[in-house]
C-alpha cells in the first residue's frame, strides 16, 4: 500500500538522504586518502586529520564514480614520489578528455562531409552540446575546409570544459532538413561515459554509424586524404 507523504515530510526525507550521501562521500574520500598515505609511505601523525580535511573540501563536489575513477587513474599513472595533492587527482580524473575531444572532432569532420544537412543523435551528449555551442551542424557544415579547421581548438576546449562539468545534454543536433537522425555512437574512452553510453545503445535503431571514421569519403580538404588532424 502506497502512503502519500506530506510536502514537509518529503522535504525532510530528501534532506536526510542528502546528509547521508554527504557523509558517505566524506568517508569514501577519507578511506582513499588513507590508502594513498599507505601507498606512498606517509607515516600517520597528528596532521592526518587536517590533510584529510583538505582532500574532503577539494573533492566535495565529485560523485562517487568520479572518486573511484580519479583515484584509480592517479595510482596507476603517477610516477612521482611523495604524497599526491588534490590537483593531481583532478588531472588524473580528466587525463583522457583531450583524446576524447580529438576523436570527436575527427568524427564531426567526417559526418559533415558524409551526411551534409542530416540531423544527428550523438551518444556522447558532450559531443552534441559542443557542436551546438559552436553554432550547430548547419553553421559548421557551411564552412570551407580551412574555415572548419580554425574551429578545431575552440571545439576541443569547449568539449573538455563541458565534460568536466558532468552534465547530461540533449543527444539531438538538428540538421537543415527533417529526416531520420544519424545515430552516432561514442568513441570516447573515459569511464564516466560508459554507463550513459550503455543506456543510449539499448535504444538505438539498426540504422546507425558505429564508427564514422570507417566511412570512406572523398577528402574534404588536404589533398593527402588524411583525416587525423592532430596538428
Amino acid at each position: 500500500m502506497w502512503v502519500r507523504l506530506k510536502p514537509e515530510e518529503g522535504q525532510i526525507k530528501k534532506e536526510k538522504e542528502k546528509i547521508r550521501n554527504k557523509f558517505k562521500l566524506k568517508k569514501m574520500i577519507q578511506d582513499r586518502v588513507i590508502n594513498l598515505m599507505k601507498a606512498y609511505g606517509k607515516r600517520r601523525d597528528v596532521g592526518d586529520k587536517f590533510l584529510i580535511g583538505i582532500w574532503q573540501k577539494a573533492l566535495g563536489g565529485c560523485s562517487q564514480d568520479d572518486l573511484r575513477i580519479g583515484f584509480q587513474n592517479l595510482i596507476s599513472t603517477r610516477v612521482k614520489s611523495g604524497m599526491p595533492v588534490p590537483a593531481e587527482f583532478f588531472e588524473a580524473l580528466h587525463k583522457d578528455l583531450y583524446d576524447d575531444a580529438l576523436m570527436a572532432w575527427n568524427q564531426l569532420f567526417q559526418v559533415l562531409k558524409a551526411h551534409p544537412g542530416r540531423p544527428v543523435n550523438f551518444a556522447d551528449t558532450i559531443f552534441a552540446e559542443s557542436v551546438r555551442r559552436l553554432g550547430g551542424l548547419n553553421f559548421l557544415g557551411s564552412l570551407t575546409g580551412n574555415e572548419l579547421n580554425f574551429q578545431k581548438k575552440s571545439f576541443i576546449d569547449t568539449y573538455c570544459a563541458l565534460a568536466k562539468q558532468g552534465v547530461e545534454y540533449s543527444m539531438l543536433c538538428e540538421g537543415t532538413y527533417d529526416a531520420k537522425p544519424i545515430e552516432m555512437s561514442s568513441l570516447a574512452t573515459r569511464r564516466t561515459l560508459r554507463h550513459a553510453e550503455e543506456v543510449h545503445d539499448k535504444s538505438l535503431k539498426p540504422y546507425r554509424l558505429s564508427c564514422v571514421l570507417s566511412i570512406r569519403t572523398k577528402p574534404f580538404f588536404f589533398g593527402s586524404g588524411n583525416t587525423d588532424f592532430r596538428g
